[in-house]
């Protein structure tokens, strides 16, 4: 079941399209995708086709890495290094901001120069698809909310 408050803030947060540098909503939103991955039938099944990818994410102005690792049906995610990521973003607040909240910012967000990415080009546009996805359908589910 998804969590109240947590989805009252990430309202918040994809609203005004911050994270008003804070880490601790880069954690919330987060979460609320892991709610949403295991509940939501379209996300689910997303998932389930995703080959294993595992991401880090380097704010180069915040001094905060977090992870992520989704595919066979699993959404996670932690706070610090992650050995042995598929890929590795490195980005200052305001890029890592407009890629991780902008739903419609697409193709453009992986080709801005303001983000950086090793590792596997395929696996950062499985994850940019499957995060604009669950974007989405958060955004869709606090209007039906209201």
């Amino acid at each position: 079941m998804i969590d109240e408050k947590i989805l009252i803030a990430v309202e918040e947060i994809l609203k005004k399209h911050t994270f008003k540098e804070t880490s601790e909503n880069i954690l919330i939103l987060n979460e609320v995708i892991k709610q949403f991955s295991a509940e939501d039938g379209e996300l689910k099944k997303e998932l389930e086709g995703i080959k294993k990818i595992h991401g880090q994410f380097v704010l180069l102005d915040g001094d905060f890495k977090w992870w992520v690792k989704l595919g066979d049906s699993n959404y996670n995610y932690a706070e610090g290094k992650s050995d042995n990521p598929s890929f590795t973003m490195h980005a200052a607040w305001k890029a890592m901001n407009d890629f991780i909240t902008v739903k419609d910012y697409g193709v453009a967000a992986l080709m801005n120069t303001d983000i950086k990415f090793d590792g596997d080009p395929q696996d950062i546009v499985s994850f940019a698809e499957f995060h604009w996805l669950a974007i989405k359908k958060i955004e869709d589910s606090i209007k039906k909310k209201k």
